[in-house]
């Protein structure tokens, strides 16, 4: 069997978060926060085949059994507005702020992110 196709993936997403949130700070050297927040998201994606054929050869003889089309044509884009609820802990290290944060989305999804600020 012989599988000839092109096939073009293409994508761009971009999101503005929005936040509020409130915090109760330890000695100034850790903070506990929560918050509710919505991200607004633009973009697209899409796959497309462009030549999409499947054949089928007999590898004996090379006779050719069947050719059938294959074409994919698919597109979509976000959800423009995704709420979500969030809390998450910070160490404060001075000027330094490591922290961690798990939200949850409306969609049934979830995610943890974790980073770095520095503020002086």
């Amino acid at each position: 069997t012989d599988y000839k196709s092109s096939v073009k993936l293409s994508a761009g997403a971009f999101s503005i978060p929005l936040e509020a949130s409130t915090a109760f700070q330890f000695l100034y050297a850790s903070t506990a926060y929560t918050g509710v927040g919505m991200d607004i998201n633009f973009g697209s994606g899409g796959v497309t085949s462009t030549d999409g054929n499947i054949t089928s050869k007999n590898n004996t003889t090379g006779s050719q059994i069947v050719t059938a089309p294959a074409t994919i044509d698919l597109t979509g884009s976000p959800t423009v507005i995704t709420p979500r609820t969030f809390f998450g802990l910070q160490t404060n290290l001075g000027p330094v702020k490591l922290f961690a944060q798990a939200n949850i989305f409306t969609n049934d999804s979830y995610s943890i992110n974790g980073g770095l600020k520095a503020a002086w």
